[in-house]
């Protein structure tokens, strides 16, 4: 017999396959995780600065507006119940008043107007040199943060065309793993199968005669929410143009030439976002797909016992032992040579 067709190479042989689609399924779960931390990162600045908030104020500013208004109330002459003031004003009192009970400041204290004012001086340096300008690490470079959508853009181009590449080589080694374990007279089709599974994450592959309602709308959800993950990129970027739209007077105060770029190559950018996040939506749905054929399939050649449906089948027996030789631990195999190895030396003794 040839090295070739003995059992341990047959084995070795699917394995090959298997591992090829295991590691781009890794691949393309890497390139997700690398996406989902991108807009993480591209969000945390257009939401500390307020983003689409109605009053365009973030945390810090907060912090700085709060502050000014307590200031007045050290000013002898002002008058915070005054009628002429308008509701934002009011709301804006009470805070502030609030914030000085609450951080133990007197009113008509010099030394504690003194303590404000500090305070608003330091949140402004902050503001303008960690919010403002956004540094990147291991480089030394830094841009403003007015550029981060554009630059996000592109990160997200590249990142999503990463990605649809990786999908497909995904889709391509799995139904090559398939088609060769199929061309073993399905033989080895149910082992490549669970081998597969049991390395997914993101893809949720159906279980052979997995007939409860409740497991089939459960896999369906999870693969909702799988698919969910590639609209992220479209959604901070949505999000990030709405921003810059709404502060577009500033904007054109400041640089009206950039500002112009910036929108047109947004609008052009959040485009070939949304195609490809299309295109990832149609891999991910044929690459469930693919596994919803198979999973057909070994029912169609192994059906289930009515009287014991969770049992082993009969169609079974030859990959469950392939499985077995093919899973089984190094020391396993070892010590069951050794015992057969001693075996045959004590019969030719005797």
């Amino acid at each position: 017999m040839s090295p070739a067709s003995t059992p341990d190479a047959k084995e070795n042989y699917i394995l090959e396959y298997v591992e090829a689609a295991v590691t781009s399924s890794d691949r393309a779960r890497a390139v997700i995780i690398v996406m989902i931390t991108a807009s993480v990162l591209a969000i945390m600045p257009t939401w500390n600065a307020g983003g689409m908030w109605e009053d365009g104020e973030g945390w810090m500013d907060s912090r700085i507006n709060t502050r000014k208004a307590a200031l007045r109330f050290f000013d002898p002459y002002y008058d915070p119940d005054n009628p002429k003031l308008s509701e934002k004003e009011k709301d804006m009192n009470r805070r502030a008043f609030n914030f000085l009970e609450s951080s133990g400041l007197k009113r008509g204290k010099l030394e504690h107007k003194k303590i404000l004012d500090e305070e608003i001086t330091q949140l402004k340096k902050i503001r303008s040199e960690q919010m403002n300008i956004i540094h990147t690490p291991f480089f030394g470079a830094a841009f403003d943060v007015n550029d981060l959508g554009f630059f996000s853009g592109i990160t997200f181009a590249i990142v999503l065309v990463w990605l649809r590449f990786s999908l497909a080589r995904e889709l391509r080694n799995l139904k090559l793993a398939f088609n060769e374990a199929e061309s073993k007279r399905g033989k080895l089709l149910r082992l490549c199968y669970d081998l597969l599974a049991m390395h997914q994450v993101l893809s949720v592959p159906p279980m052979p005669r997995e007939k409860r309602r409740f497991f089939r709308w459960g896999r369906w959800f999870w693969v909702s929410t799988a698919l969910s993950l590639y609209l992220v990129p479209a959604l901070v970027y949505g999000y990030h143009l709405e921003s810059n739209r709404q502060s577009i007077g500033i904007g054109m105060m400041l640089n009206p030439a950039n500002v112009t770029f910036q929108l047109k190559a947004g609008a052009g950018l959040w485009s070939l976002i949304i195609v490809l996040t299309i295109t990832c939506f149609v891999y991910h749905l044929r690459i469930d797909g693919e596994w919803r054929r198979v999973c057909k399939k070994i029912e169609g050649q192994h059906p289930s016992d009515p009287e014991d449906p969770s049992g082993p089948q009969s169609g079974d027996l030859i990959e469950s032992d392939l499985a077995a030789r093919v899973v089984a631990p190094a020391g396993e195999r070892t010590a069951a040579h050794n015992r057969k190895s001693k075996s045959s030396r004590q019969r030719k003794r005797k």
